[in-house]
């Protein structure tokens, strides 16, 4: 199942960040997109299953709750394990204040891959459901984007300090 919003308006209400697209994807075994690279930060939060990343001539093995970060102008494809097929969400953003922030996420071309949270899911959860219901460039939705902000520099600032055999299980839905 795939389900994506994609951006229908050049005005924005902020410079800062703005939701370029959002959606969702229940993969099937050995499906892939790319080598393809935007013009856009992209986000893709793995809910279940199992899938790699190449990019930047390197090879990541990704599973549940592990997100991965493709920066713009570089490409990338990923593909879904053959046998336990991922599913995930995603997330495209511009905004001058992404580079900062992915970098206290600890998010980089060195380091592309991070463990993420229950409460980051949620929050994007509700990015989603604002941007649905009332567009991309409402105020409300661009609320829940610096929320999701926040919550992804949360989760970056735990992986930092939090010894590996310390970090908390988190349930996903």
């Amino acid at each position: 199942m795939v389900k994506d919003l994609f951006r229908s308006s050049a005005y924005s209400l902020s410079h800062d960040i703005q939701l370029i697209q959002i959606g969702q994807q229940d993969c099937m075994p050995g499906h892939s997109f790319g080598p393809d690279s935007r013009d856009f930060y992209l986000l893709h939060f793995v809910t279940k299953g199992h899938g790699q990343l190449c990019m930047a001539d390197r090879q990541y093995l990704l599973q549940q709750r592990e997100l991965f970060f493709i920066p713009p102008h570089l490409p990338a494809s990923y593909q879904a394990d053959a046998n336990d097929p991922w599913s995930y969400l995603w997330i495209g953003l511009k905004g001058i204040i992404l580079p900062k922030l992915l970098a206290e996420a600890g998010l980089s071309l060195d380091n592309p891959v991070l463990c993420f949270s229950q409460g980051l899911l949620d929050v994007l959860g509700q990015v989603s459901l604002c941007a649905e219901r009332n567009g991309f460039d409402s105020l409300q939705t661009l609320g829940y984007l610096y929320l999701f902000l926040h919550q992804l520099t949360l989760c970056g600032n735990l992986q930092q300090t939090t010894p590996p055999d310390r970090m908390p299980m988190w349930k996903l839905p």
